[in-house]
């Protein structure tokens, strides 16, 4: 009863500064991607290599971990993804030939990597969907990212409910990465070009449906048995 009850605390226990600091890491989020996209158009248009221009856009996320770090005194897992990300991506635009149409292909390649490191985070270690739900739930601040990481010890349900997360990201990717490739295949450069932007806004917006569903699942199930702790504790009679 005394580990049921436990558990009951950690659940109740977010701190209320990771509520008010969702703002803080919308805005850090949105700077790391936005910039990151900026930056290598920036750099693109005024003669950087595919390369140089990826590399530079790496500045955003270093940044954004910097940032993160100095609020919370916590390596930011997210800020690493998205470098990592970005320095997946500069390796394989550098890889192979450089015509236009090649460049699309890499991209879904680029993607189709990325999605296979979602899926093996999924058997080993904390998966990426904890660290990025680390970063929104916990609100940018230090007893928030204490909190998510006390959900991750407490609750079997909570560690199940982010590796399906990030499997389903995994599956997602994945699929973005050969719809794009088909497309590129059976379409000129410029409808392909049209796809390349498309599919991961699509693939996106499909992907953070299904994790809030997961969510909301994984949240009425702790509460079921929540409550059905306190039924059966003497102390709730």
């Amino acid at each position: 009863m005394a580990e049921q009850s436990a558990a009951r605390d950690v659940a109740d226990a977010r701190p209320a500064s990771a509520r008010s600091g969702i703002w803080f890491v919308m805005v850090l989020t949105a700077f790391e991607i936005g910039a990151s996209i900026a930056i290598f158009q920036y750099a693109e248009g005024h003669g950087a290599s595919d390369i140089g221009a990826y590399l530079w856009a790496c500045a955003a996320p270093l940044i954004g971990a910097v940032v993160y770090f100095l609020r919370t005194r916590d390596l930011s897992g997210a800020s690493i993804a998205i470098l990592a990300f970005n320095a997946l991506s500069a390796l394989v635009a550098v890889i192979g030939r450089t015509d236009a149409k090649m460049l699309l292909y890499k991209d879904s390649f680029a993607i189709g990597l990325i999605g296979l490191i979602f899926l093996a985070t999924v058997f080993g270690g904390r998966p990426l969907a904890y660290w990025f739900g680390q970063r929104f739930a916990g609100g940018g601040t230090r007893e928030g990212d204490a909190w998510w990481e006390d959900m991750w010890d407490t609750y079997p349900t909570f560690r199940r409910s982010q590796r399906v997360i990030t499997a389903v990201w995994a599956v997602v990717l994945l699929l973005e990465a050969v719809v794009k490739a088909i497309a590129i295949r059976l379409s000129d450069y410029q409808t392909g070009f049209v796809w390349d932007q498309i599919l991961p806004v699509v693939a996106f917006v499909i992907a953070l449906a299904l994790t809030i569903w997961i969510a909301k699942r994984s949240q009425a199930e702790g509460m079921r048995r929540r409550d059905a702790a306190r039924r059966e504790s003497p102390t709730a009679k």
